[in-house]
């Protein structure tokens, strides 16, 4: 979940790479981690890595077969180059 101040369609490719992250990756994305996009968060902006924060008010999405839950984290643009941590 990643609230901004005017809409920017362009973000919409950065938050694809982090909800890939688990399947591409095989990390598991948890509060307190960082996301290195590779990428500018959105068109025109220096911001290339996001912190996930606290799941978000959208409640989990539980999945059959007794897997874990798909938790919605929320997303805060971060400063500087981090790399992908969780």
């Amino acid at each position: 979940m990643l609230a901004l101040d005017e809409p920017r369609d362009s973000v919409l490719r950065a938050l694809a790479v982090v909800a890939a992250v688990p399947s591409v990756e095989g990390l598991v994305l948890r509060p307190g981690g960082t996301v290195e996009l590779g990428q500018p968060l959105w068109d025109g902006s220096d911001v290339t890595s996001v912190l996930l924060g606290e799941p978000s008010h959208v409640p989990d999405l539980v999945l059959d077969g007794g897997r874990d839950p798909v938790r919605f984290l929320t997303v805060t643009p971060a400063a500087g180059g981090s790399t992908l941590e969780s």
